[in-house]
């Protein structure tokens, strides 16, 4: 699945520097719909795992195909896969310099994610480590599709302050930022509010099996906590790629979780005996 995945991801951005942001949702929401339900159908017939796994695979293939139709039918192969013969100096990168740009972004999101599978790793060493480790799981899942509300206001604070910059309209760029943050603060105050009333309902979505439930809803207020700080440092992530200090970036994402977080977590979890809830403070922190 991550050969169409990328190019998706590839073509949508090439298009939403074009202001044709619709195209890319219209994409996720074709897989999303194509892997539900062929999961549905492949686990009733008996696949498991295997069965998942594969309607990912015809899922991300389905949004890259719908996504080549799509530029070739409006004809915009030319400013989204096509080298033009003549190339402005601006625009003249060389594969040294694009992953001297691209890498720290992605050590930013690398380490977020490892962090989150370290924090598993420490559920898993607290007593009754199964179920604590499955709480972890289901809260974390749950944590993620209200993340990337944040990821959009991300993607959405990059390219306006994208655009400001190459307009040279600084004022532009710090309006961008104010924005960008208000929203996230605001969209993120009600995703927190939302999960502290019916976090606890939707983790039962997951399982019948209290053991784990009990697990989960002892660390609940960690969920909640977790997602203001993240929405605002999503956000300025965003915005920091499009001025180029992504380096910067990734050196306080590794700061953030390996000096602070993690240890802090580790600490409040596993030695001071709060349990679940600690390690999830970690990320808080």
């Amino acid at each position: 699945a991550w050969p169409p995945t990328w190019a998706f991801n590839c073509f949508s951005t090439a298009l939403a520097a074009q202001h044709l942001q619709l195209s890319g949702l219209v994409g996720q929401v074709l897989s999303s719909a194509v892997n539900f339900g062929l999961s549905w159908a492949l686990l009733a017939s008996g696949s498991g795992f295997l069965g998942i796994a594969a309607a990912n695979v015809v899922g991300a293939w389905s949004s890259m195909a719908y996504i080549v139709v799509y530029i070739v039918a409006t004809g915009r192969q030319a400013s989204v896969w096509r080298v033009p013969p003549e190339i402005s100096a601006a625009g003249q990168v060389s594969f040294v310099e694009f992953c001297r740009t691209a890498l720290p972004t992605a050590c930013s999101m690398w380490a977020e994610w490892w962090a989150a599978e370290v924090l598993a790793i420490f559920a898993g060493w607290l007593p009754g480590g199964q179920e604590s480790v499955a709480a972890h799981g289901i809260l974390f899942n749950t944590m993620a599709v209200f993340y990337m509300a944040f990821v959009a206001v991300s993607r959405a604070c990059m390219l306006r302050v994208g655009h400001h910059i190459g307009a040279q309209d600084a004022s532009g760029v710090r309006l961008a930022f104010v924005v960008s943050v208000g929203v996230a603060v605001s969209l993120s105050a009600v995703v927190a509010a939302a999960l502290g009333a019916y976090g606890p309902a939707i983790l039962r979505l997951y399982t019948r099996d209290e053991g784990i439930l009990a697990q989960a809803d002892s660390a609940n207020l960690g969920m909640v906590l977790s997602i203001p700080p993240y929405a605002v440092m999503m956000c300025l992530m965003g915005g920091m790629r499009s001025v180029g200090l992504q380096v910067w970036s990734a050196k306080a994402v590794f700061v953030a979780f390996y000096v602070v977080g993690l240890p802090f977590g580790y600490y409040v979890g596993c030695v001071a005996g709060v349990g679940l809830l600690g390690i999830w403070l970690g990320n808080v922190a």
